[in-house]
Parts: C-alpha cells; structure tokens; sequence
C-alpha cells in the first residue's frame, strides 16, 4: 500500500512538520507495513529533521512554480508533458507526478493551503486533478474567492473523503453542497507528542536554556504576519518590546519560539526573534535559536506559564497541554480553532493583531492564568484528530 502526502512547503516551518510528523507516525502506526512519499518544497531539509517517518522524500517541483492558470485544461497539459518529461529523465527526485499515479491514496496536507488567502491555491489544486484518490486531511478549506471556488469545484473528482479542521470550513463546504463525505474533525497535531524527561534535559542542556520550568512565559512572534496585515514592522517590534517589559514586571521570564524559520527572509521568526532580543538586551528573555523540532518546541511550551503566539501550532501546542494561551490573530484559522475550543468563550482566547493594544492584551493573558483549562475539551479535540486516521479504513 502506498500512500503520498503532499503540498508540504517544507519542516522550516515547524507547523507543517508537526503535520506531516503526525501523519506519518499515526499511519505507520495503524498500518506498519505501508509505503509513504513525502512530496516537499524543502525534501533534504525534511529528510534530516524527520528522518526516517517517510520512505522516500520527493521534491515537489509542481508547487515550487507559479501560480498556475485559471483554465484546468491548460493545467492538465502542462501536468502531462511534465509528466512525460519525468519519465524520459527518469530520475527518482525528479518523480512527483509518477509517484503520484503509482499511489493507492494522495493525503493533501498543508494546513491552510486550500484557500485563497495566499493567491497562489490553483497549483497546489495540481496534486487534487493528478492523484488516483484524494483524502483531504484535516484542513481549512476555503471560502475561496469566486475565481478559485469555481476552479476547486473542477477539481474534485478524484477526492474521496474531506475533513476539516475547524467549523467553519465544514460550513462552507456544506454550503457548495459537495457529493463527497465531510467531517468536521480537529488539527492532527493535537496528536503531536513530548518528550520524555530524560530527553528534555538533554535538550534544555545542548541549547544552554536559562530557565526552570513555569518561571517564563512563551512568545511565538511571526515574522510573516506584517505580510499579510496592514502592520508597520517597526510598530509590530515595538509592541512586541512593550508586551515583554510587562510580562517581566511581573516576575516571569521570556521565551521567544521562532517556530517558522523559512529561508525567505520575510517569513522567517527567528531572524525577527533575534533582532527583537538585541534590541531589549536583557537576560530575561532567551529565544530559542536552535535548530529545533517541532516535538521539541512542544515540549518547551508544554514547560511554560503560558504563551502568547501568532504562529497556530504554537497555540495548538499550549492548547494540548493545557498551558494558558493568548492567540493573537491575523486570520480566520485562529477564530476557528478557538470556537471549536471554547465556544462562545472563545474571545477569552483570541486577540485580534489589528487592534494591538498590549495593555488590553496582556490583561488577557493574566486573566487566564486563573483560569484551568477544561482537559475535557482537549480529550474531546484528541479524539476528533484520531477520526482523521480511522477514516482511512474506508479508503484503503
């Protein structure tokens, strides 16, 4: 049996890892002797930091194009001299498409790439029109602009199952009235493990951490968040400045996560990060500038007060092991896991990065720290991940 999972822009950004980590460890789990293709922008990189969790690590040229036209038929061409050119070179990195065709299932994984909000959605809809079957898994899907909506319902032919990550998608989706099954599910990286203690010494030893546990309060500051806002970046440091002075005022320490550290500069946290900790120049903050995983960033937050994050599998790390958290949000992504969460609550939890006013948010923040986190509801979101996996039953 085997089985691709596709659309992985690459484990620098510590969220799509925890993705595809989880993926394949609950897949070899249910099904120990399968075949798994990682299809990546970043395959050398994947292949270090998560070793040997696939098979085989492919390079996704497709998506490392252009946006793609609007017509599919115009696509489709191109996906078969590509095709055929991959044959004729007869390279195994140089085989996305053929691996595809020789797949029982292609995964699509990626987080948020099924929306419009990147302007780039028609080529990552390659791996929809090219596969034997399609499982979307655990995703936020949608809305679409009208352009690209009309273009994904072209697409679905080859989609066998979807499921969603948060409710609003499964409402969009309900809305087009697809002829596929929809399931409203919850993010696999709730799945996402710790390390034993032995291991997080180990780690806290290499990287030279200052601090004990519950004495510092986690930052995840996103760097790509000016993109995709009407933000000033020197206004965003600014803040950022601010909010430490008063987390440190109380007592706590700092530690910064750069959980993204893509090698395009304007979306990279831990270059951000490091400018932000020259700039306070104070002991009590430490970003964590290793070349960490994403298990390993999960730990270190599972060990905190609480966090405070923009990056969303930050914020699903502290939510899984039910540290207070803060998300501060540029997207929808961010409303929809904390409704599914917290319900009608859920404006405890989220801070919107339009209206950053850090006295409101840090009142916040402390406010949650008298508040337990119901483990109920996180068991509840476990389960829900799990569903994505007992799903393949039908499919394989």
């Amino acid at each position: 049996m085997k089985i691709s999972v596709t659309n992985h822009t690459g484990s620098r950004n510590r969220g799509a890892e925890a993705l595809v980590r989880t993926i394949a460890k609950e897949i070899k789990r249910k099904y120990k002797h399968s075949e798994l293709i990682l299809h990546s922008n970043d395959y050398v990189y994947d292949k270090h930091i998560l070793e040997n969790l696939y098979d085989d690590y492919i390079f996704s040229y497709i998506i490392k194009t252009p946006n793609h036209f609007s017509n599919k038929i115009v696509n489709k061409a191109f996906y078969k001299i590509a095709y055929m050119i991959e044959k004729i070179i007869n390279k195994s990195l140089f085989s996305s498409l053929s691996q595809l065709k020789e797949s029982d299932l292609t995964i699509i994984t990626g987080g948020d790439i099924l929306t419009s909000d990147y302007k780039n959605f028609r080529k990552h809809a390659a791996y929809l029109l090219e596969s034997n079957a399609v499982y979307i898994l655990a995703q936020t899907v949608g809305p679409f602009n009208k352009a690209d909506e009309k273009y994904f319902l072209k697409c679905l032919e080859k989609v066998k199952y979807i499921t969603v990550r948060e409710k609003e998608s499964y409402d969009y989706l309900s809305s087009l009235n697809l002829d596929i099954p929809i399931e409203h599910t919850s993010d696999v990286a709730f799945l996402l493990s710790v390390l034993e203690d032995e291991d997080y010494n180990k780690v806290k030893t290499m990287i030279c951490f200052p601090f004990e546990d519950k004495t510092y309060v986690t930052l995840s500051i996103s760097k790509g968040i000016v993109k995709y806002s009407s933000l000033d970046e020197e206004a965003y440091k600014n803040k950022f400045k601010e909010l430490i002075g008063l987390i440190i005022n109380d007592g706590y320490n700092v530690v910064i996560v750069p959980h993204v550290q893509e090698c395009r500069v304007n979306n990279n946290d831990l270059l951000f990060g490091q400018e932000l900790v020259k700039e306070i120049n104070n002991k009590k903050v430490f970003i964590v500038g290793h070349n960490l995983n994403s298990v390993e960033y999960k730990t270190i937050i599972s060990k905190s007060v609480g966090l405070i994050g923009t990056r969303t599998h930050t914020t699903i790390a502290s939510y899984s092991t039910f540290v207070p958290t803060i998300s501060i949000a540029y997207s929808r992504k961010a409303y929809g896991i904390a409704k599914d969460l917290f319900g009608d609550n859920y404006e405890n939890y989220v801070f919107d990065v339009e209206n950053f006013d850090i006295n409101i948010l840090y009142k916040k923040f402390k406010n949650l720290l008298n508040i337990d986190i119901d483990k109920e509801i996180i068991e509840a979101q476990r389960l829900k991940a799990k569903r994505n996996f007992d799903i393949l039953d039908q499919l394989l």
